[in-house]
């Protein structure tokens, strides 16, 4: 079977674009994959940081956290740099989730423990668990706040209605300290 001048010429034109094809091919793995050129299994460049060869260091674990929002932000700074030096410890959300958890104390533990329960989705997402506690401490402060600020003005009832959602709202279930609260915030002439 003979060929054309013009296939000739047609071929040779592919087999010099397929050679420049793979002097591309080439440059472009030693780019991307320089372990390709010494025989080393390689992968392709990631968005996920890369986890240094060794074992996590040991670092002074972080306090624990009662709640008081005044103290959140440095128990967060505290337990996210915990949590990003030990990223073989902790290397997935849900990870970070329960250390995270297994920090927090009375009415924190006790929102920690009504996710848990209800099996919220919350406990797969940190970035979304973060932001629930952050607006649970932003909660607890504005509650804080009205507390400090409440006084009678109007009605007994009224007043021990709004207290009692107050009082409530952040935990204050102790008879003596809700009556005792109660007591210094009603109109100085009862």
């Amino acid at each position: 079977m003979s060929t054309s001048p013009d296939s000739h010429v047609e071929n040779q034109c592919l087999r010099e674009q397929l050679a420049a094809f793979q002097v591309q091919l080439e440059e472009l793995q030693s780019q991307f994959l320089p372990n390709s050129l010494s025989g080393q299994p390689s992968t392709l460049p990631s968005n996920e940081p890369e986890i240094p060869a060794g074992k996590d260091p040991k670092l002074a674990e972080p306090p624990n956290f009662d709640g008081n929002p005044r103290k959140y932000i440095t128990f967060f700074s505290l337990i996210t740099q915990y949590l990003e030096q030990k990223p073989r410890t902790f290397s997935n959300d849900h990870s970070h989730i329960a250390y995270f958890i297994s920090y927090l104390r009375k009415e924190s533990a006790e929102w920690a423990t009504t996710l848990i329960a209800t099996n919220s989705p919350l406990l797969q997402d940190y970035s979304a668990f973060l932001a629930a506690i952050y607006a649970d401490m932003d909660h607890i402060t504005d509650l804080r706040t009205k507390l400090h600020f409440i006084t009678q003005t109007g009605s007994a009832r009224d007043f021990a209605s709004h207290f009692s959602t107050i009082g409530t709202g952040l935990g204050i279930l102790d008879d003596s300290i809700r009556t005792n609260l109660f007591l210094t915030k009603l109109k100085p002439e009862l």
